[in-house]
């Protein structure tokens, strides 16, 4: 008898928690360039401030992270689209963001005023976290480490998009908000998709 060896090649796809009506990653996006078939991926969920490498950082509407580009916005487009299943994953709008905090966020749950971190409540009772990853505006040196800075995928002008910004204290005079910023700085992306 002869022995026979099969591979199989094995996609991760991706699974987040449901805020209705759209279901959340549960961690950033970042570029994984030693995984050339599949570069693009979701980190872990975060439940404390805590800064990143540097491809975990998009300039707005990029494909690639801040480590590749500086603060080009070329190559352009949506690098949650990249996500296997391709297709399927985007960048939140702001009004996506605006409708988050609205529904998610009328009365904060805050694991801690120094954690780094918020959460939003899922359907079946997990927890999606915002966590404070800072921003760059440099080569690579993150800062502003006590927010967090998610992109959205809405321009505001041919400088400035709109962007998340988390800050774990909560409360309408410490961030929480969805403002605006220079596109050329780096910040996080949640990707979400429909339900």
């Amino acid at each position: 008898g002869s022995n026979i060896i099969k591979r199989v090649l094995v996609k991760l796809l991706y699974k987040g928690g449901e805020l209705s009506p759209n279901e959340w990653a549960v961690g950033n996006l970042y570029y994984d360039a030693t995984d050339p078939d599949n570069p693009y991926k979701f980190g872990d969920a975060v439940t404390t401030g805590q800064t990143h490498p540097c491809y975990y950082y998009w300039n707005w509407n990029t494909l690639l992270p801040r480590d590749q580009t500086s603060s080009s916005l070329v190559p352009v487009g949506d690098p949650c689209t990249k996500v296997l299943p391709l297709g399927q994953w985007r960048t939140p709008s702001s009004q996506d963001f605006t409708d988050l905090l609205a529904v998610h966020y009328a009365n904060p749950s805050v694991p801690s005023r120094d954690g780094g971190a918020v959460y939003f409540t899922t359907s079946n009772g997990e927890r999606v976290y915002f966590h404070e990853a800072g921003e760059i505006t440099g080569n690579c040196n993150v800062s502003n480490r006590d927010d967090g800075h998610y992109w959205s995928s809405t321009t505001y002008s041919n400088s400035r998009a709109y962007y998340l910004e988390i800050d774990e204290r909560g409360g309408t005079g410490a961030g929480n908000q969805v403002t605006s910023e220079i596109k050329t700085q780096a910040r996080s992306i949640r990707c979400l998709r429909n339900n």
